[in-house]
C-alpha cells in the first residue's frame, strides 16, 4: 500500500511527468518544437512589397548564407545528440 501510493505521487508531480515524457519521446517533441518555431517565423516575418524586383545577392551573401545553414543543422543535430545521451543515462 505504502509503495503504490508513494509511486502514485511520484507519478502525479508535474516536474517529474515532463521529464517522463521527454525521455520518452525527445525527437517528437523537438520536431513539434522546430516546426512551431517554424511556422511562428514564417507568420512573423516581414513581407517584401514586390518578390520579383529582388536584388541579386552577391556570392559572398550566399555562401555566408550557406555556412549560417550548415551551422544550424549541425548544431541542432549534436544538441539533439546531447540531449538524447542525456536522457538515456538519467534513471
Amino acid at each position: 500500500m505504502t509503495e503504490s501510493s508513494r509511486s502514485l505521487r511520484h507519478g502525479l508531480h508535474p516536474a517529474r511527468a515532463v521529464a517522463a515524457y521527454l525521455r520518452r519521446h525527445p525527437l517528437q517533441v523537438f520536431g513539434t518544437t522546430t516546426a512551431g518555431v517554424a511556422l511562428i517565423t514564417w507568420v512573423l516575418r516581414p513581407r517584401s512589397e514586390s518578390p520579383g524586383n529582388k536584388p541579386s545577392r552577391s556570392i559572398g551573401r550566399r555562401l555566408t548564407g550557406l555556412v549560417i545553414t550548415l551551422l544550424k543543422s549541425s548544431l541542432r543535430s549534436w544538441i539533439i545528440r546531447q540531449t538524447r545521451d542525456y536522457l538515456q543515462t538519467k534513471p
